[in-house]
């Protein structure tokens, strides 16, 4: 199979989890389109690397009407068809306050960006799932598989919620059902969609505010006694069941939300 004629799609890609899921894809052999918002030192260092296989495209998900050609556009430049998205961006709440105390445009902000945002990048991939769809020329011969796949990156707050941080909380509980939504919605077009829901992730966090790592360090502290694997996730540990489920392996898996929290319930 040449896999240069198909990609992966990769929102947030700047981010520690989406970053590392675009370097284990192209260590593979596999072309990504890495969707980034302002900061790309990161995906700087990707391309640099793997300049061949990776289109990098700063783009505002929350508007739609520049997304979906920016997309379209991106792809066709190297004649590339989509076979996965993994969508990774999200804005955490700001203000780590009550929802009393909180500030509505952080709430707007944060509703807008994950939900709605989310929304305009199903939206404009399963569009280009379509073409991909008439377009299978980049399936091995014999291959009977012709699913593409969507991976969303969740949260175990989705069940847990998230004291002083209620629109995140929330916002990431509309990513689990609009996973569960589309797992049904979906099903016929043969696009499975599931989400990876972790709990703490051990990540690089200087680019946070002092205030956000704060709030971090403390909730991560409360939560560390509580997981039976006494540590927390890596990103490896999300990325290896991302790639089975944007794998040709998986053909049945669709609208499910999985949690990787170490045992924790």
């Amino acid at each position: 199979m040449d896999k240069r004629m198909g990609a992966i799609i990769i929102t947030g890609a700047n981010g520690n989890i989406g970053a590392a899921l675009a370097e284990t894809l192209l260590k593979k052999g596999e072309n990504t389109l890495l969707l980034f918002n302002k900061n790309h030192q990161r995906i700087d260092s990707i391309i640099e690397r793997y300049p061949r296989q990776t289109i990098a495209m700063q783009c505002d998900i929350r508007n739609i009407d520049t997304l979906i050609p920016a997309i379209s556009v991106s792809l066709s430049a190297k004649s590339w068809l989509p076979l996965s998205l993994v969508h990774t961006a999200a804005l955490r709440s700001t203000d780590h306050n009550s929802l009393r105390e909180s500030n509505p445009q952080v709430w707007r902000e944060v509703i807008e960006s994950n939900i709605i945002g989310t929304y305009n990048v199903l939206k404009a991939v399963i569009n280009c799932f379509q073409e991909t769809k008439i377009e299978t020329t980049f399936r091995s011969p014999g291959k009977k598989d012709n699913f593409c796949r969507i991976v969303l990156l969740g949260s175990d707050v989705s069940r847990i919620g998230l004291p002083f941080g209620s629109a995140y909380g929330a916002s990431k509980a509309a990513i689990s059902n609009i996973t569960r939504s589309l797992g049904v919605e979906l099903s016929g077009e043969k696009i499975l969609i599931n989400t990876v829901s972790p709990g703490p992730v051990n990540i690089d966090d200087c680019h946070f505010s002092d205030e956000y790592r704060e709030f971090r360090e403390k909730y991560y502290n409360k939560i560390l006694s509580q997981i039976p694997l006494k540590r927390f996730a890596e990103a490896e540990d999300i990325v290896g069941l991302t790639l089975f489920l944007i794998s040709e392996e998986n053909r049945y898996i669709t609208g499910e939300e999985f949690f990787l929290t170490g045992g924790k319930i």
